[in-house]
């Protein structure tokens, strides 16, 4: 029985990495592939060029090669930013999508059902419209974005943890939130100015057009710190799934793990 139970978990952990290897090869191309696309005419191939002359250490000069220069400056230093960005935010999301769920042991559960999303944009647009922040410029703004979208976040985990709600009573919890904030932020557009109003719906929808090589530095830091900190609480949240009374059994504190977890 053992022998049986071992051939199927190594079956699946090659199926595992088998998968996982296919979708990295599918990424990489489609990266290369993504900086391409732009309002500069770049073939695949010209892209692919770039790339392979920057690993390499070669940079086209301007007064000798204008035309490769040219195709350096758009993959390398407008496209390629872009592109690490979104893969790193969509690893980002991925990650803290699963643990979520996992969290609330609902698969509805996402920043919208739980309004961490509408308390962001509630705190993105008190700095905007008000000024109201601990910092100044964009950084004021995605700190207040963190610490509005914090408030659900630690109401859930204390609601659930004095009255032992349902995971579908977290779910109801969040979009009452939810509505609450979208309410509050929706008054508040009401008497603001039409940049104001533009800049309130671009962080609604997120975008990566300013990005640059800069800005990738935090996020990388913020992926890996998102990466290995959920690796390091792979136990604790297998044993969340199964209930509080059976992680408290088990000498797992579920309220310290969700709180740490939401953060």
């Amino acid at each position: 029985m053992r022998s049986e139970h071992r051939k199927e978990y190594h079956k699946n952990t090659l199926k595992i990495v088998i998968i996982t290897s296919a979708l990295i090869i599918a990424l990489a191309i489609l990266s290369i592939y993504s900086l391409s696309i732009n309002n500069f005419e770049v073939s695949f191939q010209e892209a692919w060029g770039a790339v392979k002359n920057r690993l390499s250490g070669y940079i086209p000069q301007r007064e000798t090669d204008y035309l490769g220069w040219m195709i350096d400056q758009v993959v390398i230093e407008v496209d390629a930013p872009r592109t690490i960005a979104a893969i790193l935010v969509g690893t980002i999301l991925a990650i803290s999508g699963a643990v979520m769920q996992t969290v609330t042991r609902n698969p509805l559960a996402e920043p919208y059902t739980i309004g961490i999303s509408s308390a962001a944009l509630f705190g993105v647009s008190i700095a905007l419209l008000y000024g109201v922040a601990l910092l100044p410029g964009q950084a004021g703004m995605g700190l207040n974005a963190f610490l509005f979208a914090m408030i659900p976040a630690m109401a859930i985990v204390s609601i659930s943890s004095f009255k032992k709600l349902s995971p579908n009573m977290m779910i109801l919890v969040g979009i009452g939130m939810m509505y609450m904030f979208s309410a509050m932020t929706t008054f508040m557009k009401f008497n603001a100015s039409e940049e104001d109003l533009q800049e309130i719906y671009m962080w609604s929808l997120g975008t990566l057009t300013e990005t640059n090589w800069g800005e990738l530095v935090p996020m990388l830091a913020g992926a890996l710190l998102v990466l290995v900190g959920f690796m390091f609480l792979a136990k604790d949240l297998n044993v969340l799934m199964a209930g509080d009374k059976v992680c408290q059994s088990l000498g797992v504190n579920p309220v310290k793990t969700r709180i740490i977890c939401f953060g």
